[in-house]
């Protein structure tokens, strides 16, 4: 017999596990959402800026994390086709910058100021 589903207790049980969340931090000081210990994510942002920090972060912070069954992410990538067609695009110009500007260092052209997110590079 197939049990009834009953939304708003999902609901209510999710906002009881959200109150005993953990906050992820942000690098750009914004406010962040609460975290269960143990959460489902559908697919991996293929964005370079994201690069599996936020995964990694919620497991260095003793977060389990569970992925999505292939043929749910499939379904998920499906639906989502145009926007993840957007961040592979994002991921191809980002590449193509990093190595023209990893060039122009080389050639001297170009001095790289910082690290990370706080990169700049300043022309010589």
């Amino acid at each position: 017999m197939k049990t009834k589903f009953e939304p708003r207790e999902l609901m209510e049980k999710a906002v009881k596990v959200m109150r005993k969340s953990v906050s992820e931090p942000r690098a750009d000081g914004e406010a962040s959402p609460l975290v269960g210990k143990e959460v489902w994510i559908g697919i991996e942002d293929p964005d370079p800026r994201g690069d599996r920090k936020g995964i990694g972060y919620l497991q260095s912070s003793g977060v389990t994390v569970h992925m999505f069954d292939r043929d749910l992410q499939e379904e998920i990538q499906e639906a989502n086709k145009a926007f993840l067609g957007q961040a592979l695009e994002r991921v191809a110009a980002a590449r193509t910058a990093q190595r023209h500007l990893t060039h122009f260092v080389k050639l001297g052209l170009l001095r790289r100021v910082g690290r990370g997110p706080a990169t700049e590079y300043r022309i010589v």
